[in-house]
C-alpha cells in the first residue's frame, strides 16, 4: 500500500458529485447516503491527507436508524483507525466492523432502535478508489462506458455465502432467503435477530465482515456510480452507466445523471427505496468508438426516447 499515498493523480483530474434518492412506493424512506470531497464542498475541513473523497450509501430494512447510523459516522471511524496511514484497505475494512459494534451499543443504550442496514462506501485516495460492500448495493465504474462492477451482491444464495450460512448453523431457504427472514448475506446491525447475527464478534450465518478492494484511477476511469438495489434491480450496471455517460454529456451535472438513473427505475416499476451517488473523476466525458450508445440522439429532450433509445441497442 506504500505506493497509494505517493502516486500523483491522472492529468486532467477533477472530483465532482451528485446524487438522487426516491422513497419509491415504500411508506417510510430507509436508504441513507453521505458524499464528501470535490470543490465547494467542505473537503478541506473535513477531510486530510490524501483522502479526497467519501462517499457511502445504506440500504436499510427494519427501521431508518442502522442506515442513518451508518452513514454519518464512517468517515469519521475510517479516519480515525490506527491502520489508515500504513494499510488503508484493512482501515476501510476495520471502520466497517467498529461501526457495526458501535450501532449495537447505540441500540443496547436505547439512543437507536433495533434495525439493520446494508452498506457501501467508497474512499478517494491519491489515484486509487478504494470501495467497500456490505450487503447488496453496488459500485459500477463507467471506463470510457464500460461499465466496470467493483462489488458483488450478497445474496444467501451465493455458492460460497451458501457454504458460509451453513458452517455457521445457518440455512437459505428455497425462496434464497437468509434462515427464512433476509434476502441479503451481509448486514449491519440486525442484532434483534439473534439466530442471525449473534453477539458483537460472535460467529453467526448474518456478518458484518466487508468485501473490500482497491482499484486504480487512470485517464480511461470517468466515474462510479454507487447505487442502492432498489435502482440496480431495474436495470444492469451496462445500463446505469449508459444513462449516466449520455446525461454527463448533455449537460455535465452529475446530479441531474443521478436523478436520470432514479427516473428510470421509477418509470421501470420500482417499488423500492431508491439512492443513487455518482462520483466523476473527469470535466468531461470523452467520446468513445463502436458503442451501442452512439445510437442515442444526445440533442434528445424526451427521456423516454433515452430509455428506448438505450433498450433498442
Amino acid at each position: 500500500m506504500g505506493g497509494l499515498f505517493s502516486k500523483g493523480v491522472p492529468e486532467g483530474w477533477t472530483l465532482r458529485h451528485g446524487a438522487a434518492c426516491d422513497i419509491g412506493r415504500r411508506s417510510t424512506m430507509e436508504d441513507a447516503h453521505f458524499v464528501l470531497g470535490g470543490a465547494g464542498d467542505g473537503a478541506t475541513a473535513e477531510l486530510r491527507g490524501p483522502c479526497r473523497g467519501f462517499y457511502v450509501v445504506c440500504d436499510g430494512h427494519g427501521g431508518s436508524d442502522a442506515a442513518q447510523f451508518a452513514s454519518k459516522n464512517l468517515l469519521r471511524f475510517f479516519l480515525t483507525d490506527s491502520f489508515l496511514c500504513g494499510d488503508a484497505c484493512e482501515a476501510l475494512r476495520a471502520s466497517v466492523l467498529r461501526l457495526d459494534a458501535e450501532f449495537c451499543k447505540e441500540v443496547a443504550r436505547g439512543s437507536l432502535q433495533h434495525s439493520g442496514t446494508t452498506a457501501l462506501a467508497a474512499a478517494v485516495l491519491g489515484c486509487r478508489l478504494l470501495v467497500a460492500n456490505v450487503g447488496d448495493c453496488r459500485a459500477v465504474l463507467a471506463r470510457r462506458g464500460r461499465a466496470i462492477e467493483l462489488t458483488r451482491d450478497h445474496k444467501p444464495s451465493l455458492s460460497d455465502e451458501r457454504r458460509r450460512i451453513e458452517q455457521a448453523g445457518g440455512y437459505v431457504d428455497g425462496e434464497g432467503y437468509l434462515c427464512g427472514d433476509l434476502g441479503v448475506s451481509r448486514a449491519l446491525g440486525d442484532f434483534h435477530y439473534p439466530h442471525l447475527k449473534g453477539g458483537v464478534g460472535e460467529v453467526g450465518p448474518l456478518t458484518a465482515e466487508p468485501e473490500v478492494s482497491e482499484w486504480e484511477i487512470d485517464e480511461d476511469v470517468e466515474f462510479v456510480v454507487l447505487a442502492s438495489d432498489g435502482a440496480l434491480d431495474s436495470m444492469s450496471s451496462q445500463l446505469a452507466v449508459d444513462i449516466v455517460r449520455v446525461e454527463l454529456k448533455r449537460h455535465n451535472d452529475p446530479d441531474r445523471a443521478s436523478q436520470a438513473v432514479v427516473k428510470y427505475a421509477l418509470e421501470k416499476g420500482v417499488r423500492d427505496n431508491i439512492t443513487v451517488v455518482t462520483v466523476c473523476f473527469k470535466q468531461e466525458i470523452a467520446p468513445r468508438t463502436a458503442s451501442p450508445i452512439s445510437k442515442i440522439n444526445p440533442a434528445s429532450k424526451s427521456f423516454l426516447s433515452l430509455r428506448e433509445a438505450i433498450e433498442g441497442c
